[in-house]
C-alpha cells in the first residue's frame, strides 16, 4: 500500500471530529432533555457538560491523526493497524462510563458508553474513506 498524504490525514481527522462532535452532541442534548442526563454527575470532580462532550470528541481525533502518520512511517498497511487500535481503545474505554462516574444513573452511563462507540465510529469511518495516498 502507497504511504497516506499528511493533508489527507488531517482532513479526515476534521472530518472524524464533525462528525464525533455531531453526533455526540445529538446524544447529549436528546439525553438531556429526556432527563437521563445528570447535570451534577461528575468524572474525578469534574462535571461532564457540553464543553466536556464536544472537547472529548473532537480532541482525540487529531491525536489519532498522528498515531496514524506514525504508523504510515514505519508500516506497509497503517489503517489495518489503526483500525486494530481503534477497536482496542474503543473497548477499552468502555470502562470511564461505567467505573469512573459514581452516583450516575445508568442512562447516563449507557449514553457516554454510546458517545464512545460514536467517536469510535467516526474515526473509523472518516480515517478510512478520506485519507489518500501520496500523489
Amino acid at each position: 500500500m502507497a504511504k497516506l498524504s499528511s493533508s489527507s490525514v488531517f482532513k479526515a481527522a476534521a472530518w472524524a471530529a464533525g462528525l464525533a462532535a455531531t453526533g455526540n452532541l445529538a446524544l447529549y442534548f436528546i439525553s438531556f432533555f429526556a432527563a437521563i442526563w445528570d447535570p451534577s454527575a461528575s468524572a474525578n470532580g469534574q462535571s461532564i457538560g457540553l464543553v466536556n462532550v464536544v472537547m472529548a470528541s473532537i480532541l482525540p481525533m487529531f491525536v489519532g491523526a498522528l498515531i496514524l502518520l506514525g504508523l504510515n512511517a514505519i508500516s506497509g498497511n497503517p489503517l489495518k493497524i489503526f483500525n486494530i487500535i481503534v477497536v482496542v481503545f474503543t473497548l477499552l474505554s468502555m470502562g470511564g462510563p461505567f467505573q469512573g462516574i459514581q452516583g450516575a444513573p445508568m442512562g447516563m452511563k449507557l449514553c457516554l458508553a454510546l458517545m464512545h462507540i460514536i467517536a469510535a465510529a467516526a474515526a473509523w469511518y472518516a480515517f478510512n474513506r478520506k485519507t489518500s495516498a501520496k500523489a
